[in-house]
């Protein structure tokens, strides 16, 4: 129960204390930190973490700059859209492409020091920096979202022994 500072109890959040500082239990704290720590163990202990597990994130902005027929000005517009960008052009677009299929496996070959400098000396260090930093964005949300789904799950199909 919350205490003002003379010790009247607070017993709703519609009542007016004049100014006085109000105190939770000590023991409210204390239990938050408690509560916290265990569910927080429990649900690494079952599901986790998320940067564990695969990355779902299949329509990146790195797959679509990878896949796209960008001979297509509609997909050069899609390109464009997820990179943020007001414009590019389809030239733009066909150097990046072909850099990336020349010089990464996966996305995680963007985060080398060496393959951004071949980025900057092909003349896509921008491009490559934004669709580096657009899909990890892409995979922490999605793996995230994953987590989410996940940490429902398990709880609600536990079997509790008795």
């Amino acid at each position: 129960m919350a205490k003002t500072a003379s010790g009247v109890p607070i017993l709703g959040i519609g009542e007016v204390y004049n100014g006085e500082a109000v105190t939770l239990n000590p023991f409210l704290d204390k239990f938050f930190y408690v509560e916290g720590l265990l569910s927080n163990n429990l649900r690494m202990s079952l599901t986790g973490s998320e940067i564990n597990h695969p990355d779902k994130a299949k329509k990146s902005t790195y797959n679509l700059a990878k896949k796209l027929d960008l001979k297509d000005a509609k997909n050069v517009d899609v390109l464009r859209k997820a990179l943020g960008l007001d414009r590019l052009t389809a030239t733009e677009a066909l150097n990046l492409q072909s850099f990336l299929k020349k010089n990464t496996i996966t996305i995680h070959d963007l985060a080398s020091q060496a393959t951004l400098d071949k980025a900057k000396t092909a003349g896509v260090g921008t491009l490559v920096d934004r669709v580096y930093h657009r899909t990890m964005t892409d995979i922490a949300n999605t793996a995230q979202g994953t987590q989410f789904k996940r940490n429902v799950i398990i709880p609600a199909t536990l079997q509790y022994c008795r």
